[in-house]
């Protein structure tokens, strides 16, 4: 099992020829993916924003590692009046010879009533963008000059699957919401926003959402249409995890 090596604030991972690292300190900086020759896909996925109403940023007050999740807690958001705490959990799917982060945010508060609302952003600048339309059964997607792709989601509890692709890399980014948990998206151009928790948060109830982020070879994605929906399949069979 693939585990955290954590250095400080900063933990690293190696899946396959990728190293995966996370600063915890850093929550809004996301998940970094490299490689040693940096032929590999490079880029920064899994960013979290903390709500609007937020008047500082996250401040780290504990961090530990437990099997393949790290998990980090952070103190009560003043403004918003959550406490927000992140796992970030190694994956691998070897039919697919794939592999992930998945990240868990749980969302507290000691309020009556406070302001949950938190997005997840990834980054994959002029990366050809699609995503799955379980009406019709396809992809939509744009190309790389196509800069006015915009699509934004009502709220569904649905799930959602995204594509990320570029011509000169052999991996492309698939980035799964769970079903249940209920999300708005908006995607563009080699960018995606995920907003979790738009309903208020009041004290005693633990709000959880997951999104998953995935590399997989071309070749894989690219023996059948559906074949990225392998990943959402997965993410339907998967419990809840624990959580402290």
């Amino acid at each position: 099992m693939a585990t955290w090596d954590l250095n400080g604030t900063l933990a690293t991972a190696t899946l396959g020829e990728y190293q995966i690292s996370v600063d915890a300190a850093l929550p809004t900086s996301g998940v970094a993916w490299s490689t040693a020759d940096r032929k590999g896909f490079q880029g920064t996925t899994l960013q979290f924003r903390p709500p609007v109403s937020a008047r500082a940023a996250p401040v780290l007050v504990d961090l530990y590692v437990r099997g393949s999740d790290l998990v980090a807690t952070y103190e009560e958001l003043s403004g918003a009046a959550v406490q927000p705490q992140l796992y970030w959990r190694l994956l691998e799917h070897p039919a697919m010879k794939a592999i992930g982060v998945q990240l868990l945010i749980s969302m507290q508060t000691s309020l009556l009533n406070s302001e949950p609302r938190c997005t997840i952003v990834s980054e994959l600048p002029e990366a050809r963008t699609a995503i799955w339309n379980w009406k019709e059964k396809t992809w939509w997607g744009s190309d790389k000059d196509q800069q006015g792709f915009d699509l934004r989601s009502d709220p569904s509890a649905g799930g959602f699957v995204t594509w990320f692709s570029t011509q000169q890399e052999p991996n492309s980014y698939v980035e799964v919401i769970y079903p249940d948990d209920r999300v708005t998206q908006k995607i563009t151009l080699g960018r995606s926003e995920a907003c979790f928790f738009s309903e208020p948060l009041e004290k005693g109830v633990i709000r959880r959402g997951r999104i998953a982020g995935w590399l997989v070879p071309n070749a894989k994605l690219m023996e059948s249409k559906v074949e990225p929906l392998r990943l959402f399949e997965l993410a339907q069979k998967e419990a809840l995890p624990l959580t402290t």
